[in-house]
């Protein structure tokens, strides 16, 4: 394989335009020949000025490379690197770190001469703490100080958890990273690279500076459920496919450390069902960690182990002597060196506060006239609360600890942590701790920057700007408001007017397209269109005064989707807003169904309350609609929904499966799989798919000679199939395709999930799986109208194996479909677009 460059260095960027310079400047600098080194910099959808600092760049260097994309996430804006890596070697950077000046001078001839050893170069890290440089502990105490090649079932303890290090270019045969994960996918890059020859090479010579500001420590520690519920379950699957691997023991056993040691083992939650659940994934993890493998890692924190032991349910007892700590297990010793450590947290003329670690049980029983012990439970959330370290309060000026350690056999240090008291120093010698009085002009400047502090002028500043924004907002919305009423007192309400109008879409499809075509059969109507992809494209003035004029000329507004303009306005008398919603059925709760609820609305607010009338889909389901849009029932029309019409068309069935199969060629003679989920995540920029769910190699190999696999992905969802399996063989993208319904009438099994096609498909009576293979998770966190089994008309996998039995089986139960379809369908007969224009318009244009 012939490569134009040695190395191909690749720095995925989103809003990093405060440190991104220094990154790239790092990989200039380096003490190499920089005509062999190539710089990919993907571009993941920055909103600040990253783009443009690339591109100065760029232009200034042949072997710059800048890719610019929608925000997707790190993972796929590495894989875009990778993709683009013409270097023998591909290393990693992230916007605000850098490089040592000789990573790739030390890194080249090490990995030439191991080549066929190693898969994987990892190099030294140190923190670049706020501008202080911190030794990682591990690179600075476990590997040896020059290069060296590791076998990981000799070295388990060096795993490779960040992103500082360097893999052969395979071309296409190269690993990328799961774009599905949102933290810890350097680790899980690595660990399957390593694990490939169990062998990693280490060069400690050159350096990765990680820097550590206050976003990037927002978004390494933040844990949320989602993060949780991946986290063990990566670690559980590692754990199966990898037993008795002390490698992937210690991989997971260090992530328990630092969540552990930071809090943050499990999300808060103060309900204790959901607690004792996420313990109980972290006790499944802990049955594949042996008490010797807890006991055995060095740089494991002594209190961290026992609360593993715990967790385990695992009995011990602790002893401290002399600079010793013994944990006793059953009949077996496990010695580690411990001194104690006494923090000072609290100043004042007559009391010293702070607490005592590393003391263990040593200090029970303990009592000093001025001096006031109290235990604190370290892990209550963990359920755990043997574990725990002291809080001291001294009620002198001066306070001797030796005193009351003298008949013990241990040594302590004390560490002073209030620096910045106001009045007040504490000084220590020879464990005796004095309170002293702070210089006059200390005590000044202290005082004025605590006023400052106080003022609190930072977050004012921010109130004025969120403040701002809301009036701004009002301000934009006044001008409809205005420009609505004056026209409303300008021009009488055109009876024959029809204004269709959409945020979310700039063509005529789905309900809008049906009962237009409907209502030019009519001449006497003017009809009149505006539409727009969506919300965030930005209206002119002229655009809203335009629109405001001809809302308030028009007597029907016909909108079928979200469209926030019209909810503030008092409509004047005699409007009809009528909401020809696009989704059909009742299925996932929406609008005030969600009252009370995360992504619920305010009780204030106006969203959907002025409708006038709308659509749906059956007569059992008009309460749920009344429901989710805060209108009377009377206001809802069991008339069907006019896109379903095609389905009783025969002639449009001829066209449609005839024009399609032109399009697909390839459809042939073959069995047509259509695989349609939705998203999962919080909305439309939070989208995605766990793609990673299903075995795509496997289902190919089975399927591959009798049918073929469209893709149809919800349009939310950012991590798109083309990055992942997308081969244009058995696997094609149809997802820009604007109607589903269309690609119904070519579909001879459908998967899906949680997604509202299950209504449509309904009517054609073939084969559906349910794919739910997070069926619990989604449940629980997503409420429906009804118990989502009776919305299951098909089977149900959650796995590839059982996914491709039931595919094979092809089952149908009519009788049941049959159920579902007149529950939820029964209004949709092939006259659906007649009954709407008729009931809804023709009826009510002279009222």
């Amino acid at each position: 394989m012939d490569f134009k460059y040695d190395f191909t260095v690749v720095i995925p960027v989103y809003n990093g335009e405060r440190y991104l310079e220094e990154a790239i400047k790092s990989v200039l600098k380096q003490d190499y020949d920089l005509n062999k080194i190539q710089l990919v910099i993907v571009n993941d959808g920055s909103k600040d000025n990253s783009l443009e600092i690339m591109k100065k760049y760029e232009a200034k260097y042949e072997n710059i490379k800048v890719i610019n994309q929608k925000n997707v996430g790190v993972s796929s804006a590495r894989n875009k690197g990778i993709k683009n890596a013409l270097g023998k070697y591909i290393l990693f950077l992230d916007a605000d770190d850098y490089l040592s000046i000789n990573v790739c001078k030390e890194i080249y001839p090490f990995f030439e001469e191991n080549y066929k050893k190693i898969d994987l170069v990892s190099y030294a890290m140190k923190y670049d703490d706020y501008g202080k440089i911190k030794e990682h502990f591990r690179y600075g105490k476990l590997y040896d100080s020059k290069n060296t090649i590791y076998d990981i079932k000799k070295k388990p303890e060096l795993i490779q958890t960040t992103i500082n290090y360097c893999v052969k270019n395979l071309g296409k045969e190269t690993l990328i990273f799961d774009h599905t994960m949102t933290y810890s996918e350097d680790e899980a890059y690595a660990t399957r690279t390593i694990l490939q020859k169990g062998k990693l090479g280490h060069c400690p010579n050159c350096t990765y500076y990680y820097r550590r500001h206050q976003l990037n420590a927002n978004a390494t520690y933040t844990i949320v459920l989602k993060v949780f519920k991946k986290y063990t379950k990566v670690y559980k699957e590692l754990l199966e496919e990898n037993k008795d691997s002390k490698y992937i023991i210690n991989l997971v056993l260090n992530t328990l450390r630092w969540r552990i040691e930071e809090g943050k083992l499990i999300p808060y939650t103060e309900k204790k069902a959901l607690k004792k659940k996420m313990l109980s994934s972290i006790y499944e993890l802990l049955e594949y960690i042996s008490v010797e493998d807890i006991m055995a890692l060095s740089y494991l924190k002594t209190r961290t182990r026992l609360v593993l032991l715990e967790l385990k349910k695992i009995p011990y007892e602790v002893k401290v002597n002399s600079n010793k700590v013994v944990v006793q297990i059953n009949e077996k010793k496990y010695s580690y060196n411990n001194k104690i450590i006494i923090n000072i947290t609290n100043i004042s003329k007559k009391r010293i506060e702070g607490n005592i670690i590393k003391s263990f049980n040593l200090l029970d029983g303990i009592s000093s006239e001025n001096l006031k012990l109290e235990k604190a439970c370290l892990y209550k959330d963990l359920m755990v609360d043997t574990v725990y370290e002291y809080n001291f309060s001294i009620l002198q000026k001066s306070f001797d600890f030796n005193s009351i350690f003298k008949n013990k056999e241990f040594t302590c240090k004390i560490k002073e942590k209030a620096k910045s008291k106001f009045f007040y120093k504490a000084k220590v010698k020879d464990g005796e701790i004095t309170v002293e009085k702070k210089p006059l002009m200390h005590i000044l400047k202290t005082s004025i920057k605590k006023v400052i502090k106080k003022l609190k002028v930072i977050s004012l500043a921010k109130k004025i700007v969120r403040k701002l924004k809301k009036s701004l907002q009002k301000l934009r919305r006044s001008t409809y408001i205005i420009a609505y009423k004056h026209y409303s007192k300008k021009y009488p309400l055109n009876k024959n007017k029809v204004l269709f109008l959409s945020a979310s879409r700039d063509s005529l499809t789905g309900n809008f397209e049906f009962v237009y075509n409907e209502l030019k059969k009519n001449e006497s109507l003017e009809i009149q269109t505006i539409l727009k992809k969506n919300l965030k494209i930005k209206t002119t003035l002229r655009e809203k005064i335009y629109l405001a004029k001809m809302m308030a000329q028009s007597k029907f507004i016909l909108l079928d989707d979200f469209y926030p303009i019209i909810y503030p306005i008092k409509l004047r008398k005699g409007t009809e807003l009528i909401q020809l919603w696009h989704a059909m059925g009742a299925f996932k709760t929406v609008g005030y169904s969600r009252m009370g609820k995360v992504g619920g609305p305010s009780v204030k607010s106006l969203t959907h309350k002025n409708y006038t009338a709308t659509i749906v889909s059956s007569e059992k389901i008009r309460e749920n609609y009344a429901e989710a849009f805060g209108i009377s029932v009377d206001k809802v029309h069991a008339l069907g929904v006019p896109r379903t019409d095609i389905f009783f068309d025969e002639n449009y069935t001829e066209k449609i499966t005839k024009k399609l199969k032109k399009k697909y060629p390839f459809i042939k003679g073959k069995k047509v799989i259509l695989f349609a989920p939705t998203f999962r995540g919080n909305g439309q920029n939070t989208a995605y798919y766990q793609y990673k769910w299903l075995d795509f190699a496997k289902i190919k190999e089975e399927l591959k000679e009798e049918y073929v696999f469209l893709v149809k992905m919800h349009p939310f969802i950012k991590n798109k199939p083309t990055e992942n399996f997308i081969d244009n063989e058995f696997y094609f993208d149809v997802t820009k395709e604007r109607e589903i319904n269309d690609l119904l009438f070519i579909t001879d099994c459908l998967i899906t999930d949680y997604s509202s096609v299950i209504f449509e498909y309904s009517f054609f009576k073939k084969p559906v799986v349910f794919f739910i293979p997070d069926y619990k998770e989604y449940v629980q966190t997503r409420d429906f109208y009804y118990p989502f089994s009776s919305y299951m008309y098909g089977s149900t996998a959650t796995n590839t194996k059982t996914l491709l039995e039931k595919i094979k089986e092809g089952k149908v139960d009519e009788k049941k479909i049959k159920k579902f379809n007149e529950f939820f369908c029964s209004a949709c007969d092939g006259n659906s677009t007649k009954k709407v224009v008729e009931e809804l318009i023709m009826k009510k244009k002279d009222q």
